[in-house]
């Protein structure tokens, strides 16, 4: 996993703080640019949400950038062929597929701490497998969180509850097409937008 690592970095240049583009004009527009870059974004949502789709469209948008990305997919429920009808650069993307949910975090942090991705995402969202949280440590998400500051990565947490708690730059919650600011360290919480989704809908 190192080495592919490794030679998935080449040529990936660091940038500056600032706003990433989500791939959805009507999230970046509430968003006042796109998901905060360094930062920790948890997406919540329910089995008919949105959720697992604006995490892949952010990945997307991302690729197309010529950004390399990676999904830390504890669920195994990664479908590549949708994702990549839905844009996503499949060339430029890290797929992890943990057992574990501990292998899942710590397999973030080795993603994390290899520096050079646009964005990671985390996917603790599944109704395959059933994810207690409990054994999730909130330390977990502190380091996690310093370590996309550090590398300037957007880090998504994709969940059907709450676990990154304060440790969250933006907390969004997802219905079926429509996206609300639940909690912002930059923006006052109850904003929604409506989302239009090109490809049909991540499952």
């Amino acid at each position: 996993m190192v080495a592919e690592l490794r030679e998935r970095l080449r040529g990936t240049a660091p940038r500056g703080h600032g706003h990433l583009s989500t791939g959805l004009a009507a999230l970046d527009e509430l968003l006042g640019g796109g998901f905060p870059e360094g930062r920790l974004v948890e997406v919540v949502g329910g089995q008919a949400s949105c959720a697992t789709s604006v995490a892949v469209q952010a990945l997307a948008a991302a690729t197309r950038r010529g950004e390399v990305v990676a999904y830390i997919d504890w669920p195994d429920a990664f479908d590549p062929r949708s994702a990549a009808g839905a844009g996503l650069d499949l060339a430029r993307t890290l797929w992890v597929r943990p057992q574990t949910v501990k292998d899942a975090i710590a397999a973030t942090d080795l993603v994390l701490g290899a520096g050079g991705f646009g964005v990671v995402a985390l996917d603790l969202f599944g109704e395959k497998k059933k994810c207690n949280h409990d054994y999730i440590s909130s330390s977990s998400f502190l380091r996690l969180a310093r370590a996309a500051e550090r590398a300037k990565t957007t880090f998504l947490v994709i969940a059907a509850e709450h676990v990154a708690g304060t440790f969250a730059a933006l907390t969004l919650t997802c219905g079926r097409a429509c996206v609300a600011i639940e909690r912002s360290k930059g923006f006052s919480p109850g904003r929604t937008a409506r989302v239009d989704f090109r490809s049909p809908r991540i499952q």
